[in-house]
């Protein structure tokens, strides 16, 4: 469950954040959005290791 947390976490975080000072209503995650977010969260891991 903490691994789901954590992806769902990394997926939304930026939306947690910017979609309040906007004026849109709601957010689609599709695929592409999440692979989008999920590519960079490994990268920043990648980073952080070497």
């Amino acid at each position: 469950a903490r691994g789901l947390r954590s992806l769902c976490e990394e997926i939304l975080t930026d939306a947690m954040f910017e979609l309040p000072s906007t004026d849109e209503t709601e957010l689609k995650v599709t695929k592409s959005y999440a692979e989008e977010k999920l590519t960079k969260m490994t990268l920043k891991k990648l980073k952080a290791v070497s």
